[in-house]
């Protein structure tokens, strides 16, 4: 028996947002979250990029609590202090920005329609008809780019 708990940290998704919080506090909220929905231990992690650096911190924490972590493109925490790191934060976020404002306008509808969007063709395909049909409605809304 199998059972998958998915979340969005906060800030993503249809999270809301909040103080800026450490990958350890990170952690904290995603134990409090596993433990309030009743999620059967041991877990087996999966988290990409900065998540990684949150379920490395939870198994550190919570080690009886975790069969096994997977790290899709991992974080390094010593390389996110570096000048070259946090410039390219601050053009990923200047893009996000940019996503979510012309969501709000309409822009990204435009784009999608002239095809100027990123390609999403594989992705797409390997949906079933109603996920499919979720990501087409919700791709150019303000709250999931």
């Amino acid at each position: 028996d199998i059972t998958t708990f998915v979340y969005n940290r906060r800030g993503y998704g249809y999270s809301d947002g909040g103080s800026i919080r450490t990958p350890k506090e990170q952690a904290e909220d995603l134990r409090i979250l596993l433990r309030k929905s009743a999620a059967p231990s041991p877990y087996i992690l999966v988290g990409e990029e900065y998540g990684s650096l949150v379920l490395t911190e939870f198994a550190k924490a919570y080690p009886d609590l975790v069969a096994g972590v997977v790290l899709v493109n991992p974080l390094v925490e010593d390389n996110i202090n570096t000048d070259e790191f946090r410039k390219s934060l601050i053009v990923e976020n200047i893009r996000r920005d940019i996503e979510k404002v012309g969501s709000s306008i309409g822009f990204t509808t435009l784009i999608y329609k002239l095809n100027l969007a990123c390609d999403t063709e594989e992705f797409e395909s390997k949906l079933d008809e109603i996920n499919l049909e979720e990501f087409k409605v919700h791709r150019t809304k303000r709250d999931y780019t």
